[in-house]
């Protein structure tokens, strides 16, 4: 492929691979961890799905006022 805005000779186009590579390598401990980081656990799956259901189980009329909607006397 010849890109005319930024020519490169074979032998650039080979260091920079090998760069691409050696940088990869280097970074691949970083980029687990913070894909580690970023995935949601079963566990948290279940606490969002069990208060999705605790919110719905009461209707708006039935749900128990929490003490900042009681009235003030």
């Amino acid at each position: 492929m010849n890109n005319k805005l930024f020519p490169v000779t074979p032998e650039q186009r080979k260091e920079l691979e090998e760069a691409r590579i050696e940088w990869r390598k280097k970074t691949a401990k970083l980029r687990e961890s913070i894909r580690r980081s970023e995935r949601i656990t079963a566990k948290d799956l279940a606490i969002v799905i069990n208060a999705r259901a605790d919110d719905s189980f009461w209707s708006p009329t039935q749900r128990p006022k929490r003490k900042s909607q009681k009235k003030r006397k």
